[in-house]
Order: C-alpha cells, then structure tokens, then sequence
C-alpha cells in the first residue's frame, strides 16, 4: 500500500491549497508510510499538525496564529463544488470532552510522526529520530559470563 497524497481545499494557513502537502505521513515520503495507519490515524497527524511551524516543507505556509483562527472560522462555510456545503455532512460534536480528547490524542500523535525537513539549504533530517518498536524493544540478550 501507498501513503495518501494529501491536499487541502480550504486557506488555513498552514497548507497551501490545492498543492500536495509534504509530511511523513504524505506520499512525499513513502519510506516512512506504515499501512496499517488508518484515515483516522492520518486525519489525527493532520490536526496535530496544523498548530505548528511550516519549517520550509512542501505546501507549508507559517500564517500567525490569529490568523488561522480566522480562516478556521471561514472555513466552516466553504462550499464543495461537487458536494455541496461540507459542515452539513459532518457530525457535530455533543460534548467538549469529545473534542478535547481528540485533540489530546492528535497533539500526542503528532508527536510520534515527525516531519521532514525538505529545506534545499540542508539536506540531513535535523529531527529527533524516533525509534522503531524493534529498535525500542531491542536489549543485549548476551548471558553472563561465569568464571
């Protein structure tokens, strides 16, 4: 299987739109896609990621903060084209302790999926590797020597 490209449709400020976003969990970098992610698993990274620094990635744009909030708010009546007004199609939240979790679960998932940095000034990944589950459950197995 093959990692999603990923395009926004809405001004968010954070992507640009209509342009394939570049993120470790985008087609930009198949080496790091894990299919057995979820459209859930990738829509959480996608929120947690929206909150921080473009860094020079590919469709990034570094808008301030109050200025997302304001395309956030506009966003809610963007119209598809083919579909028609999106938030009618969406469930609405009944609870903030819903939302809070989610955002909870997708801050802590954006943590675990780094970004790439695709500046041309630098070609070396300047990010914290984070380890696999073999690398982390990996431990010296060799017995103890008796003398």
């Amino acid at each position: 299987m093959k990692p999603p490209s990923i395009i926004m449709l809405t001004p968010n400020g954070r992507f640009e739109v209509n342009k394939k976003i570049c993120l470790s969990i985008s087609g930009h970098h198949p080496e790091s896609w894990q299919p057995s992610w979820s459209i859930r698993t990738a829509l959480l990274a996608i929120i947690g990621f929206m909150p921080t620094e473009g860094l020079g990635a590919i469709g990034s744009l570094d808008y301030p903060s109050e200025e997302r909030k304001t395309l956030a708010v506009k966003s809610q009546n963007w119209c598809c084209p083919s579909c028609g007004q999106i938030t009618k199609l969406l469930k609405t939240e009944d609870s903030n302790h819903k939302e809070s979790e989610a955002n909870k679960e997708a801050k802590e998932l954006a943590k675990q999926i780094r970004f790439k940095e695709t500046n041309s000034e630098s070609t070396e990944d300047k990010s914290t590797p984070i380890p696999t589950v073999s690398e982390a459950t990996t431990t010296s197995t060799e017995p103890n020597e008796a003398t």
